[in-house]
């Protein structure tokens, strides 16, 4: 089971300029990638000093640990780089291990190999069925609150009218205008 956390609650939790800050910064944030059961990341790639960051479930608790020094156990003592890295996670509604391992390092190896990396060394990566995709994003979709979910959903639903339709249909309306190919 994955856990939730959502940008209103962290936002709610972190002090208002660390999270303005960290909002901003985590746009820059590109190397997101799973790791020891959390997420991590590098913020400000383009600086003189990047900060590699991660953040995880420990113990049902959001706890990170980031290059600058930074280990906290509770998301408002977070620093801004381990706050960008949960915003651009949830960004990219990264699926949250419920328990994950506090690294005891934060370097560049990824140890969770993710659906468009190779599993050996050497080894062309396999492409992802068109129902192994579906069972990942539902599964994905399945950690987003409700709220969230249906405002991606319309959002997405407003510029594609085959998904209008589907979208129509599945809740027994009428669908508004024929869905055309693009």
């Amino acid at each position: 089971m994955a856990v939730l956390i959502d940008l209103d609650t962290l936002h709610h939790t972190v002090a208002p300029v660390i999270f303005d800050a960290a909002y901003t910064v985590a746009e820059d944030l590109d190397d997101l990638r799973p790791y020891s059961g959390g997420a991590l990341g590098t913020v400000g790639q383009d600086t003189p000093a990047p900060q590699r960051a991660w953040a995880g479930f420990v113990d049902g608790t959001l706890t990170g640990r980031c290059e600058c020094g930074t280990i906290a156990t509770a998301p408002e003592n977070f620093c801004v780089h381990l706050v960008a890295v949960v915003i651009a996670a949830l960004n990219e509604a990264f699926p949250w291990p419920p328990a994950a391992d506090l690294p005891d390092t934060l370097d560049d190896t990824p140890d969770t190999p993710t659906p468009t990396s190779p599993t050996a060394p050497g080894a062309a990566p396999q492409p992802e069925s068109p129902e192994a995709a579906v069972r990942r994003l539902a599964g994905v979709a399945a950690t987003l609150p409700p709220v969230t979910l249906a405002r991606l959903i319309a959002e997405h639903a407003a510029t594609d009218p085959r998904l209008e339709s589907a979208l129509l249909a599945a809740a027994g309306l009428p669908t508004s205008r024929l869905a055309k190919n693009p």
